[in-house]
């Protein structure tokens, strides 16, 4: 749908579109000089007009799940804007900047921008100029981005929440340590190793590697940080064993892992994951038995068991349907193991369809 008409509502602070399969933004929308937000996400827009760069007052920009390709130069000229949202419908964004990003000096929030400027060059340059940025999210990095996206992120001391995509590997390990206040980090694509600096990274309270390819156990890495709550692994790690070490991970809450398709055993060492309370594997078809040492994870109250290959299912129905041998998750308030058509509510353990339904409604 193309939008033809002409803004009246000069005073106008918000204005919100979504869902209205609009295709071109009109240039009067620039008379709208008053506005300070602007919502336009999940509609079918692939330009911004240069009159965009009229709105001086604005402060948010949502233009995620359109189709929008390119920004104008005039984006530059708002220099009150603190949250920029792009990115495409499907599949990574390709979205790119102009140089004059670097001048939005009030932006606190920007993603899913791609790493490269129009002209081909690698847009760092611009990102280190936006002091105030708390949050990023950067897509298609190539192998050779590592160092210098490094060296301006160390420049971006607010930074809290960083996540970084891409189909190459990337070298993430010139940091000589990373943004003081991280909170949150998502690392998308292949790595050679986990970043040494992760570990320095105190604030940290949720970690996320997909499709990572690690092959050395990350856990050593990650262990000791002492505010971390959430920790995933999706198609990230290609070793047979994680272990999680006595002391290890004191705060941690959810542990999700998905698709790690070499894993065989997961070790649990008394004293590690104190106050781990919710526990999914996913997915991980190698795995030939609970993990050794869950009976230790005493505050656990869920226990997700889902896509287990056929020969771990019939162990688990041997000794937990049929020989009753509940010790090692008895302790556990919900235990789903959907594959199994077994689930458990407290001390109550039914393997029947309707214990699942139970669950889930």
């Amino acid at each position: 749908m193309q939008v033809t008409c002409t803004f009246t509502l000069s005073w106008s602070l918000s204005l919100t579109m979504i869902h209205c399969n609009l295709e071109t933004i009109p240039k009067s929308v620039g008379m709208l000089r008053n506005l300070e937000t602007l919502i336009l996400s999940m509609n079918n827009l692939s330009y911004l007009p240069d009159a965009i760069g009229n709105l001086e007052k604005l402060r948010i920009l949502d233009l995620s799940h359109n189709n929008v390709v390119e920004f104008p130069a005039q984006i530059g000229k708002l220099q009150k804007l603190r949250r920029l949202y792009v990115g495409q419908k499907q599949g990574p964004s390709n979205c790119t900047i102009p140089a004059e990003i670097g001048n939005l000096s009030s932006l606190e929030k920007l993603y899913t921008i791609n790493a490269y400027k129009r002209n081909g060059n690698i847009v760092t340059e611009e990102i280190e100029k936006l002091t105030h940025l708390k949050t990023l999210t950067i897509a298609e990095l190539k192998r050779e981005d590592g160092v210098a996206l490094c060296l301006s992120l160390q420049k971006l001391s607010n930074l809290c929440s960083l996540a970084i995509r891409s189909t190459d590997i990337i070298d993430l390990q010139s940091f000589p340590s990373g943004p003081p206040f991280l909170q949150k980090l998502c690392l998308h694509g292949p790595l050679e190793r986990v970043p040494h600096w992760i570990s320095c990274l105190y604030s940290l309270v949720r970690v996320s590697f997909v499709q990572s390819c690690l092959r050395d156990d990350p856990m050593q890495c990650l262990q000791d940080l002492p505010n971390l709550l959430s920790l995933e692994f999706s198609k990230a790690y290609e070793g047979e064993e994680l272990c999680f070490k006595a002391g290890g991970f004191p705060r941690l809450k959810m542990l999700y892992l998905q698709k790690l398709k070499e894993l065989r055993w997961l070790r649990v060492e008394q004293g590690a994951l104190p106050h781990l309370v919710d526990l999914s594997i996913i997915l991980c078809h190698n795995l030939e038995e609970l993990p050794l040492g869950i009976e230790h994870l005493h505050n656990l109250g869920k226990f997700r068991l889902i896509g287990m290959s056929d020969s771990l299912i019939e162990i688990l129905w041997n000794e937990y349907v049929e020989l009753g041998r509940y010790s090692k998750i008895a302790h556990i308030p919900l235990v789903e193991i959907p594959d199994l058509r077994y689930s458990r509510i407290g001390g109550h353990g039914i393997a029947l369809d309707a214990a699942l339904r139970f669950i889930y409604h």
